[in-house]
């Protein structure tokens, strides 16, 4: 019975930490979003924003004071958890992400996934690596070239 509540406690603190990131998205508070993964977490996007490595290159690229977008929203479904062990596990989360990119330009929207590898550490548990898969984008910058399609 203990293993089953620790593993629904867990289960929860891992959708919350998903949930944490959008929100901060959202926002753009970088500083809170960096907190969310560990010091050596792999960051992909896909080929157009490329793969960021860790703490110091996430501060660089979230925590430049330029906005991407004027506003967005993430809104998370279907979130799938499955353990590796006490202290990791793998997630899958379905996405779609509204972005409102300003200037005159049309409204970008996602529709994929995140693939991602959780840890536990001492504060409580962390991204280690998060992958996005595309099934569909829309009116996103061709410069950008968001990200490879969804694959099996």
């Amino acid at each position: 019975m203990e293993s089953a509540l620790r593993e629904l406690l867990d289960r929860q603190a891992l959708v919350d930490l998903v949930g944490a990131y959008a929100r901060a998205m959202d926002l753009q508070r970088s500083g809170d979003l960096v907190e969310l993964f560990t010091e050596d977490a792999v960051l992909d996007y896909g080929p157009g924003f490329g793969v960021i490595r860790g703490h110091k290159e996430m501060r660089e690229r979230f925590g430049s004071g330029q906005r991407i977008f004027e506003s967005s929203r993430h809104y998370l479904t279907n979130i799938k958890i499955d353990f590796e062990g006490p202290d990791r596990a793998r997630g899958v989360t379905y996405l779609y992400a509204w972005h409102r990119f300003g200037g005159g330009k049309p409204d970008g929207h996602v529709y994929g996934e995140y693939r991602d590898r959780f840890v536990r550490e001492s504060g409580g548990w962390r991204i280690a690596e998060r992958r996005l898969l595309v099934a569909a984008e829309q009116d996103f910058p061709t410069d950008w070239a968001p990200i490879p399609e969804l694959g099996a």
